[in-house]
């Protein structure tokens, strides 16, 4: 970054996007050093690349940091998956016929979910942060708490949890951190990984739902 005087803080309020957008970011923050401020809320590819490659880590009392999957998803298709989708799907409904833009189209798609998993593989081993806290809370659920369409939007872990997964150096800035009282988000929960690290019990989590208020889309305009 050759800026000057040279930015030492990234402010962010998002609730997430393209997830190789997101890597970028991501990528750029940890390369300069930046450290990210949570501005209320930082969720799915924010949480997962942004705030994790963040130098120094902030958050509020009421910033909510949420996770709900990444490239290790079941959500996201295999490429023999993606392709009867392009196929049955996309081209059919968009009535594509120009060859070129078929062949085009197909590419982009294919290499798009194929580059997905390695290119966050070696993300998480650069930012030196466990890749497995995009979907831990998914493995540990009952079926019935899978989050789904206007169910659960995701998940959040404790600091100390989220120590242990490699998300270190996070600090508040009031002096505590209540994401339970936020205002943001629809539905989602605490995954305390806690009972993980006693040899004597199952390695299952405690889940603590929070419903709160989602504000007006128009707010993030």
């Amino acid at each position: 970054m050759s800026t000057t005087p040279r930015p030492q803080r990234l402010v962010i309020r998002s609730l997430g996007g393209d997830l190789h957008a997101g890597m970028n970011l991501g990528l750029f923050v940890h390369d300069n050093a930046l450290d990210v401020e949570v501005k209320e809320i930082c969720a799915s590819s924010c949480a997962n690349y942004v705030f994790s490659a963040a130098r120094k880590k902030y958050l509020h009392r009421d910033s909510i940091l949420v996770w709900h999957g990444g490239a290790m998803s079941d959500a996201i298709p295999s490429v023999n998956e993606l392709k009867i989708k392009i196929e049955d799907e996309i081209i059919s409904a968009s009535k594509i016929t120009n060859k070129e833009r078929l062949a085009a189209y197909r590419e982009f798609g294919f290499r798009y979910v194929s580059d997905l998993i390695p290119r966050e593989t070696k993300f998480f081993n650069k930012i030196g942060v466990q890749q497995n806290i995009t979907v831990t809370g998914f493995g540990y659920l009952p079926s019935d708490k899978k989050p789904r369409k206007k169910q659960y939007a995701g998940f959040y872990y404790s600091l100390e949890d989220m120590q242990e997964f490699g998300l270190v150096d996070i600090h508040l800035i009031d002096d505590d951190w209540l994401p339970s009282k936020s205002f943001f988000w629809d539905r989602y929960f605490q995954v305390d990984m806690s009972r993980m690290h006693n040899a004597d019990s199952e390695p299952k989590v405690n889940i603590k739902d929070v419903t709160v208020q989602l504000p007006d889309i128009g707010a993030f305009k």
